[in-house]
């Protein structure tokens, strides 16, 4: 195990070591942006859910309004999820130091989502991390991690070159059960289509697409049994809430396929290629980007 204290020549985005995350000129912006979003769409949300129950006393209209409202509800409280069970908790972690940690040959273990690093001390310790596919993929081609913590009942925040996105974890006296040794993989500059790990990023995005398909299809069902029903006027109520339904379908569907599309076709058709830079100016991540490296 190696504990990085000296910078070093770098190809992506990465926490400055030994520095506060939130001295970074990224971290902290990146970090209220995500913050004002969820918050935004609590409050949003909220009003939208509360006023769809409030029109379910309304005669005809309290079918439509109470199922309209049960889709919202769902929505807002995976919204409050990521703002207070994850996002809120990790504003404490960015006033610790960060370490950045390269790992060895046996120092990275796998068991189905979980990663297991070997922490150096005295003592065997490891980080025990849930981390999605490509997540796993990027950590096996980079070796390196950056970590912020632990603090008092153990648990650590740890980043990955290049990503924005945090992930918990916890400290233990040993690996997850049944790990085994997360293999390498080859990284080079070249065609972007044999980098194991952009694919890796492009397919979950598929993958997550159609996840979403599959949600919007399963919303439906409802909608559609409450049309088929022989009460006319209730009928005739659902039609505002599946005209809405459907216009807010195809625009969050042709959102996510058009960005699926514009990185396949990038990765399937470009080379990587490495250009030095000169800043002048803040930096500041496009809206672009930061729907990429922050899903």
């Amino acid at each position: 195990m190696i504990v990085e204290l000296t910078p070093r020549r770098v190809l992506t985005y990465e926490p400055r070591v030994g520095l506060s995350a939130s001295h970074d000129p990224l971290e902290v912006p990146a970090y209220e942006t995500t913050r004002d979003r969820l918050v935004a769409r609590a409050v949003i949300f909220g009003l939208v859910s509360a006023g769809l129950l409030a029109l379910a006393a309304v005669g005809d209209w309290r079918p439509a309004a109470v199922t309209g409202a049960v889709m919202v509800v769902l929505v807002t409280a995976l919204t409050f999820w990521a703002l207070f069970g994850y996002l809120l908790p990790s504003r404490k972690y960015l006033d610790l130091p960060v370490m950045a940690l390269s790992l060895g040959e046996g120092e990275l273990l796998v068991s189905g989502r979980r990663v297991s690093v070997a922490v150096p001390g005295v003592e065997p310790r490891w980080i025990v991390a849930r981390l999605p596919r490509p997540y796993r993929v990027l950590l096996a081609g980079e070796r390196r991690l950056f970590l912020l913590g632990p603090n008092a009942r153990g648990r650590v925040l740890i980043a990955l070159p290049g990503m924005f996105r945090t992930s918990f974890g916890r400290v233990r006296t040993e690996p997850h059960p049944g790990s085994e040794i997360l293999p390498g993989v080859s990284r080079t500059f070249g065609p972007a289509a044999q980098d194991p790990v952009m694919t890796a990023f492009v397919r979950a995005m598929w993958q997550s697409s159609v996840a979403a398909v599959v949600v919007f299809v399963l919303a439906a069902v409802p909608l559609i049994a409450v049309d088929l029903t022989e009460d006319a006027a209730l009928a005739a109520a659902m039609v505002p809430v599946d005209a809405v339904f459907a216009v807010l379908t195809v625009l969050i569907l042709l959102r996510l396929f058009a960005r699926n599309r514009l990185f396949a076709n990038a990765v399937r058709s470009q080379p990587w290629n490495e250009l030095p830079a000169a800043l002048d100016a803040p930096i500041k991540l496009h809206p672009l980007v930061w729907a990429v490296l922050r899903p």
